[in-house]
């Protein structure tokens, strides 16, 4: 019997992360995937706006708040995108049966489900980052203390995104799937992710 902390039991929270971390790590197209993405992104709006600086001055001052919003908005997408995507591979793999007949519990699912995301999105994320700094002479980190808020608050709601999007599918079965790669983008439009 394992130890309850709360009522979890972290032995099987961390044998749903080692399943997750198997799964990643058997494909390489998975693993280039988490980086490809935010990589896409980052370099295009990047060089977006550097062509823009020549043209305006308005844009020169923009510079990094447009690439730092841009990576912030990316890292809640990648947070709820990747809670989302580790629900859908045991749905898809048809395990989730499985799943509820062992002892683990719907929340450590989901706390395992959370914790992937995190741990995905930092994958994905850093090199990201490092790439900003390496290309166009700009940190997301020079935010200091406020990039650590700004991270905590996007990532509650990237889980409370991909948390819904779960119950949906659950709800409505593999045909709501699509809602997974949607979801976030219904808030973009409020999110003053490119407004100054």
């Amino acid at each position: 019997m394992s130890a309850q902390i709360f009522g979890f039991s972290p032995n099987r929270i961390a044998a749903m992360l080692r399943r997750h971390y198997y799964l990643l790590s058997s494909s390489w197209v998975r693993l280039i995937d988490l980086v490809y993405w935010p990589t896409v992104q980052m370099l295009m709006w990047g060089f977006l706006t550097q062509f823009l600086m020549g043209k305006t001055s308005y844009i020169a001052q923009a510079f990094g708040l447009l690439l730092a919003g841009l990576m912030l908005w990316d890292s809640m997408f990648r947070i709820q995108l990747s809670v989302a995507i580790s629900f859908l591979e045991e749905m898809w793999s048809r395990n989730l049966g499985n799943l509820f007949v062992s002892p683990l519990r719907p929340t450590e699912f989901a706390a395992s489900l959370l914790i992937m995301g995190f741990l995905r999105t930092a994958f994905s994320m850093i090199p990201v980052s490092l790439m900003a700094w390496w290309f166009f002479d700009f940190s997301v980190y020079s935010l200091g203390l406020a990039l650590a808020g700004f991270f905590a608050s996007l990532t509650l709601f990237g889980w409370a995104i991909g948390l819904a999007v779960s119950g949906l599918v659950m709800r409505q079965g593999l045909g709501a799937e699509n809602i997974a790669w949607a979801a976030a983008f219904l808030f973009l439009p409020i999110a003053a992710v490119y407004y100054r």
